[in-house]
């Protein structure tokens, strides 16, 4: 997984079809990590896993990868929006249809505006903005 300050996909996939008794049943990586997961994962499938789900934040999944990463994983990614500093604070459920582009799902434990940043007003539902 990690050795030193370096990120070892191969060690980390090993991990994931490990035979020990707690088997891994879920991770929590940022967009980097699983873009690499699905590059090993295209040349070498996972053999065995037990993970029921895999979650995604700190920064934007894009939804392609997200869609990969799920059918090469066989479970659901989990998207979410936050920051290094804090919880998530977007956050969408297991279940998610994950058809629907770009989405993280709702707020969670916080108020959430989404703006026009060009007029600085609230969006209505359905309109894009940050």
């Amino acid at each position: 997984m990690i050795h030193g300050d370096v990120f070892e996909i191969s060690n980390f996939v090993s991990f994931l079809q490990t035979d020990r008794i707690k088997k891994p049943t879920w991770y929590y990586a940022v967009p980097t990590i699983h873009k690499a997961l699905i590059l090993h994962l295209n040349k070498q499938p996972l053999k065995n896993h037990h993970l029921r789900f895999a979650r995604s934040g700190a920064d934007h999944l894009n939804h392609t990868d997200a869609m990969e990463l799920a059918e090469l994983l066989s479970c659901p990614v989990v998207r979410t929006y936050s920051m290094t500093e804090c919880m998530p604070v977007c956050a969408c459920e297991v279940k998610l249809d994950m058809s629907k582009v770009d989405t993280v799902g709702k707020a969670v434990c916080c108020d959430l505006k989404i703006i026009d940043v060009e007029t600085n007003r609230a969006c209505e539902i359905g309109e894009v903005g940050e």
